[in-house]
This record gives C-alpha cells, sequence and structure tokens, in this order.
C-alpha cells in the first residue's frame, strides 16, 4: 500500500562547508582543519567517532570530491548546502569521506547519493544518542556500520536492473525517540522510495511546499507527532500512486484542499487531532476508492457533503467533535459498506435520516451531543448488525421502537439525556448481548421490566432521572456481571431486594432519591465485597444500619442521609479504611460517632448533621489529618458536643 503521513520536512539546513555565511568563531573546514579540531568546536553529543590514522589530506581530498558530487545535486534546492562545520550536512559527508569502511568512488553517483542521504537523516534526527546508534538483530545491521546500508536497521530495498545500487524502498523507525527534523534529501533524492513511517517521534518543524512536490511515489508516515505543524499544499493531488494519508496529531492548520478529490487510489485518510479549519470538500466524494476517513477532533464547520455517499466503499466515517452544522444527509444511506458512523459533538440539526436502516454491515451509529430531534426510526431496528447505539445529549423524543428488540449482536444501547416517554419496551430483554443500558434523563414512566434480568452480559445498568414507578425487579439480581446500577431519582416503591446481595462483581449502587422506598437496607449488601459507592440516600428507609457493611473493604462512598434510620452507628464501620465520604445526615441514630472511625485514615467528609446523636466527639476522631478537608458538619443536638466541627446547620 502506498501511503502518506507527513509531519515536517522542515528544522533543518542544506550546509555548505568553507564559504561565506559560516558560524562566526567556528573552524572554516580548510584543507588543514583536522577532524579532531572540528569535533572539539561542536557539542559533544554531535562527535563523531574516533578516526582513524590515514592522513588529513587524503580525507580532506575525498570530503572535497564527494561534496562537489553531492553539491550537483542538493544545490538546486537549496544553495547554502554545507554552510555549517556542525551541522548535520557535514557530519554526514565527513563520516562518508573519512569513516565508512566501503569508502565510496566519488563517480558511483547513485551509490553516493543514496548513501550519503541515509548518514544525513542519521545526523539529522540526533539517531546516534538512540538505541539506533547500534541496535541490530539477525537479519540487520546498525545504522553507520560498514555494511550496505541495505541491511541497516529499519531500512528495506529492492533489486534493480538499471542501477547497480539496490534502491530503498522503505524505512520504518516508529518510536524509537527520533529527535530533530526530516531532511528534504530523504524525499528528493530517495526516488524509489516506497514507505517511510517515522510515527510516535519527536521530530519537529513545519510542512514546507517542497515537500509535496516530489512525493509522486513515496509514502511518509509521521502520524503521532504533535511536535509538527503547517498545512496541506494544494499539492497533494500530484500524488496519484498514493493509497494512504495519514497526517493525524501533527498540529496541522489551515484548510482540507480541495485537490484531494484528485487522488483516486486514497484508501485511507486520516487528519485526525489537529487544527485544521473551512468546510470537508465534496470533492471527497469523487474519491470512490477510499475505506476510511477520520477528521475527528478539528474545527471544522459547514455540512457535511451530500456527495460522501457516492463512496460505495467507505467502512469508516468519523467526523465526531468538530462544528459541522445542517443535516445529517440521508444520501448516506447508499454507503452500504460502512461499518461506523461517528458524528457526535457537532451542531448538527433536523432527523435522523430513516435510510439509515439500508446499512446492513453498520455496528456503531453515535450522534450524540448534537440539536437533532424527532424520534429513533423504527427502520434502525433492520441493522442486526447494530453492537453501538449511542444517541444521548439530543433532542430526540417519543418512544423507543420495539424493533430495536431484534437487534441480537446489540452491546451499548445509549439514549441518555433526551426527551424519549412512555415505558421501557420489555422486548429490550431480547438482547442478550448487551452489556450497557443508558436511559437517564428522560421521561420514561411505567415500571422496569422484570426481562432485564435475562440480560447475563450487562454490566451497566442505568435508568435514573425518570418518573419510573413500580418495585426494583428482583430479578436483577440475576444479573450477576453487574457493576453499575443506577436507578436514582424516580418514584420507586417496595424494598430494595435482598437478591442484590448476590451480584458478586457491582462496583456502584445508585438508588438514591427514591422517596417513596421502604424498609431497611439489607444486610446482603454486605456480601457484596466488590462494592465502592453506595447511595440510598434521600429515601424512606428506615431500620437500623446494618453491621455487615463493615466487610465492604474497597468501600470509598457510604451515602445513605435523609433518611428515616435509627439505633447506633456501627462501629464496624470504622474498619472500612478505605472510605474517603460517609454521608449519614438527617437520619435518627442515637448514641456517639464510635471511636473506630479514628481508623479511617483516608476519610476526607463526614456529615452526620441533623441527627439524634448525644455525647462527645471522640478526641481520636477530631484528630484525623485536617490537611486532607475533613468536615463535620453542624452536628445539632442538645446533648451532643464536639470541638472540632462546624457550627450546626
Amino acid at each position: 500500500m502506498q501511503e502518506l503521513r507527513i509531519g515536517s520536512d522542515d528544522g533543518n539546513r542544506e550546509f555548505s562547508r568553507g564559504k561565506a555565511g559560516a558560524t562566526a568563531g567556528a573552524p572554516t573546514g580548510s584543507p588543514t582543519a583536522s577532524l579532531t579540531e572540528m569535533n572539539h568546536y561542536c557539542d559533544e553529543t554531535r562527535l563523531l567517532p574516533v578516526i582513524d590514522s590515514e592522513t588529513i589530506a587524503t580525507r580532506t581530498d575525498r570530503f572535497q570530491a564527494l561534496q562537489s558530487v553531492l553539491e550537483k545535486e542538493l544545490v538546486d534546492y537549496d544553495p547554502t548546502a554545507f554552510d555549517d562545520p556542525c551541522g548535520p550536512h557535514n557530519f554526514a559527508l565527513q563520516w562518508l569521506a573519512d569513516e565508512d569502511v566501503l569508502q565510496l568512488e566519488p563517480d558511483a553517483m547513485e551509490a553516493v547519493y543514496q548513501r550519503f542521504v541515509v548518514a544525513l537523516f542519521y545526523f539529522s534526527t540526533n539517531m546516534y544518542s538512540t538505541i539506533l546508534a547500534s541496535h541490530s538483530n539477525r537479519v540487520q545491521s546498525p545504522w553507520l556500520s560498514g555494511e550496505p546500508e541495505c541491511t541497516w536497521f529499519g531500512i528495506t530495498c529492492r533489486n534493480t536492473q538499471i542501477f547497480a545500487t539496490n534502491k530503498i524502498m522503505s524505512i520504518e523507525l516508529p518510536d524509537v525517540d527520533l529527535k530533530g527534523s526530516i531532511p528534504n534529501a530523504l524525499v528528493f533524492h530517495l526516488d524509489s522510495l516506497g514507505n517511510v513511517n517515522l510515527g510516535s517521534n519527536t521530530l519537529s518543524g513545519p510542512i514546507g511546499d517542497t515537500g509535496w512536490k516530489s512525493l509522486s511515489m513515496v509514502t511518509l508516515s509521521l502520524g503521532g507527532m504533535d511536535t509538527l505543524n503547517g498545512s496541506i499544499s494544494e499539492l497533494i493531488g500530484n500524488l496519484k500512486n498514493l493509497e494512504e494519508l495519514s497526517l493525524y496529531l501533527t498540529f496541522l492548520t489551515g484548510t482540507i484542499p480541495t485537490e484531494l478529490g484528485m487522488l483516486s487510489n486514497l484508501i485511507v485518510l486520516r487528519l485526525e487531532d489537529n487544527d485544521l479549519t473551512g468546510t470537508i470538500p465534496s470533492e471527497i466524494g469523487q474519491i470512490t476508492a477510499l475505506r476510511e476517513i477520520d477528521l475527528v477532533l478539528n474545527y471544522l464547520t459547514g455540512t457535511i457533503p451530500t456527495e460522501l455517499g457516492m463512496l460505495s466503499n467507505l467502512i469508516v466515517l468519523r467526523l465526531e467533535d468538530n462544528d459541522l452544522t445542517g443535516t445529517i444527509p440521508s444520501e448516506i444511506g447508499q454507503v452500504t459498506a460502512l461499518h461506523e458512523i461517528d458524528l457526535f459533538i457537532n451542531d448538527l440539526t433536523g432527523t435522523t435520516p430513516t435510510q439509515l436502516g439500508m446499512l446492513s454491515n453498520l455496528f456503531k451509529l453515535s450522534i450524540r451531543f448534537n440539536g437533532l430531534e424527532g424520534t429513533i426510526p423504527s427502520e434502525i431496528g433492520q441493522i442486526t448488525a447494530l453492537r453501538e447505539i449511542e444517541l444521548f445529549n439530543t433532542y430526540l423524543s417519543g418512544t423507543i421502537p420495539t424493533q430495536l428488540g431484534i437487534l441480537s449482536n446489540l452491546i451499548e444501547l445509549s439514549i441518555g439525556t433526551c426527551n424519549f416517554e412512555r415505558t421501557i419496551p420489555s422486548e429490550i430483554g431480547q438482547l442478550i448481548a448487551l452489556c450497557e443500558i443508558d436511559l437517564y434523563h428522560n421521561d420514561f414512566t411505567g415500571t422496569i421490566p422484570t426481562e432485564l434480568g435475562k440480560l447475563s452480559n450487562l454490566t451497566e445498568l442505568s435508568t435514573g432521572s425518570n418518573n419510573l414507578e413500580g418495585t426494583i425487579p428482583s430479578e436483577i439480581g440475576q444479573i450477576t456481571a453487574l457493576r453499575e446500577i443506577n436507578l436514582y431519582d424516580n418514584f420507586l416503591i417496595g424494598t430494595i431486594p435482598t437478591e442484590l446481595g448476590t451480584l458478586s462483581n457491582l462496583i456502584l449502587l445508585n438508588i438514591g432519591g427514591n422517596p417513596f422506598l421502604k424498609g431497611a437496607i439489607p444486610s446482603e449488601i454486605g456480601q457484596i465485597t466488590t462494592l465502592q459507592y453506595i447511595d440510598i440516600q434521600l429515601s424512606g428507609l428506615t431500620g437500623t444500619i446494618p453491621t455487615e457493611l463493615g466487610i465492604l473493604s474497597n468501600l470509598i462512598k457510604l451515602s445513605i442521609g435523609n433518611n428515616i434510620l435509627e439505633g447506633t452507628i456501627p462501629s464496624e464501620i470504622g474498619q472500612i479504611t478505605t472510605l474517603q465520604y460517609i454521608y449519614l445526615y438527617s437520619n435518627e441514630p442515637t448514641q456517639n460517632i464510635p471511636i473506630e472511625f479514628a481508623m479511617l485514615s483516608n476519610l476526607r467528609e463526614l456529615l452526620v448533621n441533623r441527627n439524634q446523636l448525644s455525647g462527645e466527639v471522640p478526641l481520636e476522631v477530631c484528630q484525623l489529618d485536617m490537611e486532607i478537608n475533613f468536615i463535620f458538619d453542624g452536628v445539632c443536638s442538645p446533648t451532643f458536643t464536639c470541638d472540632c466541627c462546624k457550627p450546626c446547620v
């Protein structure tokens, strides 16, 4: 595959030894200047290995002869070639002339060009300070070794019948701590280069127009280089053979050029995590070979081009986190190869096109955080391949179509913070693959379907902040995979099912804000040793606080305020050393705060106001570390004293 992943082609200079403009105070590079003298002047991190004892005059003659050959090629691109005696060009040429075991003859031009360019790349990217200075394997040798460059680590060559030299076709050195910049010569003079993968390094500098002029047969991979910048030139249209353009996370600015539409062989377009502005060019719709479009996390505006409906091979369309407006084009329903649609966090309006129901291969539909209105099209139920539906934080309304019960592969159904109403369809209980149900903050009424107890793979159940009535189904206790239960802020009645005690993987239990619950906190809750968060505040619970809660060795937050709990505060709670927050306010417990609370070294907040406590807060509890914001908030009782508490509230 031919690909282009570009970051920087700048940040280096083409230098010329001994000419006007050399650094003041530096050796001039005259025939009598020794390499030792040159190295003494330059930064120690750039010193070359100690050379052998051959005469300076002989080395200098070779240097000058090779320089003459190289300047004929390099001068067309930068007339200041080799000016800096401490620059990467001089170091590369010194190595080629005096250190290289191969000792190429100047008239072997193709071989000289290629070997010089990779040596220049070595010094331009500070490779000498990385593991690559000595890295090798069974097949490949270290860089700047005496072996042919085609054997160096990360380089691949191909045989040619035209030239005596094997031509470099690939340089792959991702994530090896390269720094500095890429010399233009790497692009200009390795004309057979088909793949350069330097992603996830720390190369810097802008992208210039010159880099786009000579890339018709080159793939350059610099994705994940947040030290780069620049813009995409309209010259990108010259790269006729390009199959992958990957410029992600390179701080690109400017607009996406319309000339992209000329890249008829392009398969992958990745420009995510940049600072691109302007609109999405409609010309992209001409690239019928495209399989992936990823423009995530930019500042793109305007509408989604209807021409994208012509991309019959498109599999992934990711446009999330931009500033796109307008509607979702119905033409997208024609792209039947689509597996993933991500349009979330934009300013899209209108309704969800019914034509999306034609996307029989779709795995993921994410249009959350938009201004979409209307209902969920029942046609979505035809997409039996669907695994993820994310519609939350929109203005969608109406009911959940019962047709969604056919989606046997569905893993996630997230439609929270919308305007849905009426009952939760019992057909959701047929979705046996479901792992996550998020229906919170809507206007659902009726009861929680008992059929949800059949969802053995469910890990998250969230129906909070609705108008649900009825009891908490005991069948939920059968879903042993559950990790989170959020049923808060409804109008649920009855008791908390003891069957919840069998949920051995549960981390969060939030059923607070249901004022019509009654009965006691089941002691069986103490069996769920994985629990980290319990929130049952603002309910109508009675009875005592179970001593079994002291077994919950992972508990971080215990919130049971605003109930009608009475009796003593169990001393066993003092065994839960992970506790950070205890909210017992507005209940009816009596007696004192247990001295065992002094063992709660991680405690940050203790609210026990509006209770019937008596006695004095133990001094040991008051001595808990105040620097981490302990709060003993307003303990109001004529029979209770506390030297370290806030005033009564």
